[in-house]
């Protein structure tokens, strides 16, 4: 890439490229991101779509925790039968309602841990709080117990 076609005016997301001068030497160069200036609003409008939408087929009963963070962490099944150590069968059982009824808490430990969730995520969802801030679960030292706390946004 040319030194003069890297140059993008985005302080808030740096990147290093190198670069060919004119001379035809390379050299690293910081400059802004192009997709994070030109796409991640965009980005971050589809995933807010796309997470409203999942948590009310998750609330509806047509879907179950398993399929709904699958789909937010972006995994296909096979990806997720490799990471959880169960097989593809199995975990397409579990994506229904009798299947999640009747899996054992072994196996929710396990999505909880490929999720980067608390296991009690799995049997539980908070809508966010409307005043700017969010509910998060944290671990504690007992793996049975986690902790809900309001974490207000930095702004």
């Amino acid at each position: 890439m040319k030194e003069n076609d890297a140059r993008v005016d985005f302080p808030d997301h740096q990147m290093v490229l190198y670069v060919e001068k004119a001379d035809g030497s390379y050299e690293s160069m910081q400059t802004g991101s192009y997709l994070t200036r030109n796409y991640f609003d965009d980005y971050q409008g589809k995933r807010a779509r796309l997470e409203e939408t999942y948590r009310g087929k998750l609330l509806a009963g047509q879907i179950t925790p398993v399929e709904y963070y699958m789909v937010l962490t972006e995994m296909g099944i096979g990806d997720l039968s490799s990471r959880v150590g169960l097989s593809v069968s199995k975990i397409k059982r579990q994506m229904t309602p009798s299947g999640f009824a009747s899996m054992r808490i072994r196996d929710a430990q396990r999505y909880a841990d490929v999720f980067g969730i608390a296991l009690s995520e799995i049997f539980h969802i908070c809508e966010q709080p409307a005043s700017g801030g969010r509910i998060r679960d944290v671990k504690t030292a007992n793996p049975f117990v986690t902790k809900a706390e309001f974490v207000k946004d930095s702004q």
